[in-house]
């Protein structure tokens, strides 16, 4: 087991301070965070689902969703991402979603 040191402040203002801290892990256990977090991307297109986004449409938010970059303008989405985006809301709006 290697020993991982852990200390600083949090990046923005709205998130809590990382408190100093020594933990021990196995770093072999670490999986390595893809591009596109799966489970995020299963949350937010249950969620358009829900809410009466087609399916095709909920599976391509979803994904540009779960990639967003809140450090990038438009948060990293291309001009085409930001259209199926829009449609989706698009669609939970006629389905009522926002009079709920």
């Amino acid at each position: 087991m290697k020993q991982i040191e852990v200390q600083g402040d949090a990046p923005t203002k709205n998130c809590l301070p990382i408190p100093k801290a020594s933990y021990q892990q196995d770093l072999g256990d670490i999986p390595i965070m893809p591009e596109i977090d799966i489970e995020l991307t299963l949350a937010f297109q249950q969620a358009l689902l829900n809410a009466g986004v087609p399916v095709t449409l909920a599976q391509q938010a979803a994904g540009i969703m779960a990639k967003d970059d809140p450090h990038a303008p438009h948060l990293g989405r291309s001009d085409e991402d930001m259209h199926i985006v829009r449609s989706a809301h698009t669609w939970m709006r006629a389905k009522g979603f926002f009079n709920r």
